[in-house]
Order: structure tokens, then sequence, then C-alpha cells
């Protein structure tokens, strides 16, 4: 009789280190797919919503429990530029001291795309982290004043204009999470104003 107990005792207590390890495992699991998640694979959005989701297969199905009807987008390229709108020669070569001069500038700031939607353009966005200045589709004109102070003997070249993103990518339609439309985008949008000066 001790003798079968004891063997009782033996299975349980197996079991109960079998559960408590398949619950540590499975709760890893969901940490390391949370974080994947946040850190990777493109954005997904139905204009009202942003979220992240993992790469869906190549076949172009998302699971059952995923079904997902909206945009998608995923970045391609990305590169940061910039334009001058205005430049001008600032003359002290034939002063010993730097001279400090206040110029009336101007610039444009605008927000370009080809996406289909809004929601697009604004998981473009959120995979970049650089957030546009204007409204999509619209160009604004601005204009400010900017201080640049000349070293004394020199002549110099300043500079005022935008700072701007350009990227490319895919959007994807899904309804209910089966592909429906595919096709390539570009957008280009500004972000900041620039000023720079350099001798010549």
């Amino acid at each position: 009789m001790k003798k079968r107990n004891v063997k009782k005792m033996g299975v349980a207590l197996v079991f109960s280190v079998s559960v408590f390890t398949g619950v540590g495992i499975g709760h890893a699991f969901a940490d390391t797919f949370q974080e994947t998640a946040k850190m990777s694979g493109p954005h997904y959005s139905n204009d009202a919503h942003l979220k992240y989701l993992p790469t869906l297969p190549d076949d172009g199905y998302r699971p059952a429990e995923e079904a997902y009807t909206g945009w998608e987008y995923e970045k391609v390229t990305k590169s940061k530029h910039k334009k001058t709108y205005w430049d001008h020669e600032a003359d002290n070569s034939k002063n010993k001291e730097k001279r400090t001069v206040s110029m009336s500038v101007e610039r444009s700031k605008y927000t370009s795309s080809s996406a289909s939607s809004t929601g697009s353009l604004k998981a473009a966005v959120a995979e970049i982290a650089i957030h546009y200045e204007t409204g999509w589709g619209k160009t604004k004109r601005v204009s400010t004043t900017c201080t640049y102070t000349i070293p004394a003997k020199q002549k110099h070249l300043l500079k005022f204009g935008s700072k701007y993103v350009k990227s490319a990518g895919y959007e994807r339609y899904y309804n209910m999470g089966k592909l429906k439309k595919k096709r390539s985008i570009h957008n280009k949008w500004t972000y900041r104003e620039y000023s720079a000066q350099e001798p010549i």
C-alpha cells in the first residue's frame, strides 16, 4: 500500500511541474510576440486606428483570429532632404568686426502622397516617426525673420528653406484578412525649416 501511494504522488508531482513550466513558456512567447509586433512588420490602418501587426504570410491570407479589413502600409525606402527657398550673399569682407544681420525669409511647407487613403499616409508617417507640417495635398508659403552672424573679413552665402522626407512603399487593402488590392505609393512632406551659411 505504501509503495502504491508513493507512485501516485510522484505522478502528481511531475504533472504539476509540467503545467507550471508550460504556463511559463506561454507567457514568455506572448511577451516576445508583443515586442516583435511593436518593433517590426508593416503598419495597418482603417483611418481611425493604427496598430502594428507581424508580417503577413506570402499567400496574402491572415489567420481567422486576425481577420482584418482596411489598409496596410509597408515602407521600402526613406530619405531626408533639404531644399533652399531663399539665399543671399552677405559681404563683411571690408570690416574688422563680425556683423549680425536679420533677414526676411520665406519657404514652402507641403504634404504630398499617391496613397489611396489617409490611413496609408498616417501609417507611412508613423513608420518614419517624422510628422508632416500641413494637411494632405496642401502647400503653404510661410515667411519669418532669420538672424545670421557674418565673421570679420568674410563673405557668406546665407540660406533658408525646408527639411523634407521622401518615402516609398506598398499599400495593400484587406477584406476580412484577404488581400484585395496592392500598389506602390510615394510620399513627400516637409517637417521643419532650416537655415545655414557658408563662406564664399
